[in-house]
């Protein structure tokens, strides 16, 4: 991969004075949530990962602080945690915690990361990952449940995929705070990998209304996590639009998606009870190693909700910027006023503080 050959290595400076961390304090009896967008480890950033004490970790560990933080922290898993295992869920010997670019890979392509990702992850502060995405057949069926079974192995939550003995969809509730969350996870698109035993739930199914028609009724909120629209763009386009309104409609409060690889718009959409949904249409880029400035550039959105007689609303969005330096690996905080922050602001829009 050209653009980012052997020029990375792991940033231990500070890019620039941290900003918005507490831009927006959590109100008392609130619970928050952070969200964050793909997790996806291409090879110049898998192997300066295999050559630190931190492992994975080293790509984004200076933002800990900041993810552990809230009651709930969520991110895309962008591809299987499937040792042993190459395209199509074909066994091969498994090499351990090196880059192999056969059984563990990262390129533009083809994704298969090793576990250790998902302890890293947990150790980090992560709560829960989805993993509906157009990576998740990258190591067919196999891959699915081997994922599972790591994720599980990892403490750490899931939704999104089912292992292939299952024959119903699960979403999840989750306790944030003093609120119970029902969470739910699809792709627009498995990259052309057919899905022989249904184990990825698709965001164009009728199952994904019928989802939050049932956590509606027993939880304080429902959230959506789509992947899906068109890579690169800075808009949303009609499809996601759509489908936000119509989840919104169905009962969920929150809809939060990811793919396009960068930033996209937010919007405040009314409910018929009188709550304001909202939707971030893409949180673009979490940990990923694509060159352009706006790849780079992301944030960990914070969403701060309160239970009501007429369920959990949402009463403060606000975001911490932050961005990979061209000349590095890790992540860091970026400082108000700078390039990157006025990004983040077009993109996102203002925050909205108590």
């Amino acid at each position: 991969m050209k653009l980012l050959k052997a020029l990375f290595t792991i940033s231990i400076f500070c890019f620039s004075t941290a900003v918005n961390a507490e831009s927006c304090k959590k109100p008392a009896g609130h619970a928050r949530i952070n969200a964050v967008g793909d997790i996806l480890i291409h090879q110049a950033l898998y192997k300066v990962a295999v050559k630190s004490e931190s492992r994975f970790m080293s790509l984004w560990g200076q933002l800990n602080p900041i993810l552990s933080k809230a009651n709930l922290t969520v991110g895309n898993l962008e591809g299987p945690l499937a040792p042993g295992t190459l395209q199509n869920g074909r066994r091969a010997q498994d090499p351990g915690w090196v880059y192999d670019n056969h059984v563990y890979t990262g390129t533009d392509m083809v994704f298969n990361f090793h576990p250790y990702l998902a302890d890293d992850l947990k150790k980090s502060g992560f709560d829960l990952v989805t993993t509906a995405n157009n990576h998740s057949l990258d190591r067919g069926a196999a891959g699915v449940d081997l994922t599972i079974q790591n994720l599980k192995k990892s403490k750490l939550d899931f939704v999104g995929t089912r292992s292939g003995d299952e024959d119903s969809w699960q979403s999840k509730v989750v306790k944030v705070g003093n609120l119970k969350v029902g969470v739910i996870a699809c792709t627009e698109a498995t990259n052309g990998w057919e899905q022989g035993i249904n184990q990825v739930l698709l965001c164009g199914s009728k199952t994904v209304v019928e989802l939050i028609r049932s956590l509606e009724s027993k939880t304080d909120a429902v959230i959506v996590f789509p992947h899906w629209g068109a890579e690169y763009q800075p808009r949303p386009n009609g499809t996601q639009r759509q489908w936000a309104h119509n989840w919104i409609a169905a009962g969920a409060l929150i809809v939060i998606g990811n793919h396009p690889h960068v930033l996209q718009t937010t919007e405040w959409v009314s409910k018929e009870d009188g709550r304001n949904g909202f939707v971030i249409y893409s949180l673009g880029n979490f940990v990923a190693g694509q060159g352009a400035f706006e790849k780079r550039v992301t944030a960990i959105a914070h969403l701060d909700l309160k239970r009501t007689s007429k369920g959990a609303v949402l009463n403060q969005f606000s975001y911490t910027p932050v961005v990979r330096p061209g000349d590095s690996a890790s992540l860091v905080q970026v400082a108000e006023g700078s390039a990157e922050a006025d990004h983040v602001r077009k993109q996102l829009g203002d925050e909205v503080c108590m």
